[in-house]
């Protein structure tokens, strides 16, 4: 029987993700894990009890599973060889005894890359500028003098060894059937359904992933969606310019207004913009990304001043067909709770959690 999981982000990026995917890794017999990133963003991972704190960039945070046999990078993603190479080596316990397979048209950052976007101006409009889009443009232009991809530009490198043909790839991909796939960024960033300009350089909805992770059509209707979500969604820092508007139903705040200190962007370290939930965005998440075989990971519980507070943003989730299957109340691995099936047992649980999150002063 097919478990084909893959986790995704229903907002504009930093929704935990990472968390939501460590947890299932190390709770389900997956024997692959793919993913297609690009070195815009960074994915974390914390699990006390096991002494693990990670972020990852290029490597999929399954890797972690011992179940895992096989690591893929798809097509679709975008690599800096210096930022995966110290992964590589970061990671390499979790590796051992795993095999690497990069997608042969998996496109190359350089620091050029990140250096052209500071001087084009991509800071003013929320963009990393870490050279993902730079990357992709050079990619789509085909200059046979300047092939922009893995395949020719690794080859004699000491990563060449990873390189998987387009054949080879799918081979070793089509012979698992238990796979969790991780998806990056955030639905509202995607470059067709976001408020573009402010948006990423490609789509961020899941027929996008299957298609950069280069998984077979065959899999659609076996694929289940676990999005998370954010108590409250944030954007990126404004920097030089503006990172884009909220929705029509939800208010920018003030970090104060929400009681806990500003966070800190994963990979540019720069403090977050943070609004009000917004049941339009979950419900423009929910046309894109499903609702038959999608459930919702509700992040940051612990930023909800009540339990009542917690319940009634549940409470605007389910109002858009969508079903809840986790709440996450920190970044521990501890801290994400799976819930029941029924929505009385689910609240019950999420209030419970809450007031003992809460009255152990985390």
């Amino acid at each position: 029987m097919k478990q084909l999981d893959m986790t995704f982000d229903f907002q504009w990026g930093s929704c935990g993700k990472g968390g939501v995917s460590g947890y299932l890794a190390l709770r389900n017999p997956y024997t692959a894990v793919v993913c297609a990133y690009g070195t815009q963003a960074g994915h974390s991972y914390n699990n006390k009890s096991l002494g693990i704190k990670m972020v990852t960039q290029q490597l999929p945070v399954g890797i972690i599973s011992h179940d895992v046999r096989d690591v893929f990078i798809g097509p679709g993603a975008l690599i800096h060889a210096g930022v995966l190479r110290a992964e590589l080596e970061r990671f390499a316990p979790f590796l051992k005894g795993k095999r690497v397979f990069i997608h042969e048209n998996a496109a190359v950052v350089t620091d050029d890359h990140a250096a052209a976007e500071v001087a084009r101006g991509q800071t003013k409009m929320g963009s990393t500028a870490k050279g993902v889009g730079q990357a992709a443009i050079d990619r789509i232009l085909r200059n046979p003098d300047n092939p922009a991809v893995v395949r020719h530009i690794w080859a004699g490198t000491d990563l060449e060894v990873y390189v998987a043909n387009k054949f080879e790839y799918m081979a070793a991909l089509m012979a698992h059937d238990r796979v969790l796939i991780e998806g990056a960024q955030g639905f509202g960033l995607s470059i067709y359904h976001g408020a573009y300009p402010y948006t990423t350089s490609r789509d961020v909805t899941p027929w996008q992933l299957a298609a950069d992770c280069a998984l077979p059509w065959d899999w659609a209707n076996d694929i289940r969606i676990i999005g998370a979500a954010r108590t409250y969604p944030i954007r990126v820092n404004n920097r030089d310019g503006t990172s884009g508007p909220g929705y029509f139903d939800q208010n920018e705040l003030e970090w104060q207004n929400v009681g806990v200190d500003p966070e800190l962007t994963t990979v540019t370290k720069l403090p977050r913009r943070i609004f009000e939930f917004s049941p339009a965005q979950t419900a423009h998440a929910s046309i894109h990304c499903g609702i038959k075989n999608t459930s919702v990971a509700l992040t940051f519980a612990d930023y909800c001043k009540t339990s009542l507070e917690l319940l009634t943003i549940a409470r605007k989730i389910r109002s858009t067909g969508l079903h809840i299957s986790h709440a996450v109340y920190g970044p521990d691995d501890s801290d994400v709770v799976e819930l029941p099936a029924g929505i009385v047992e689910q609240d019950l649980v999420m209030a419970v959690k809450w007031e003992e999150h809460h009255g152990q002063g985390k």
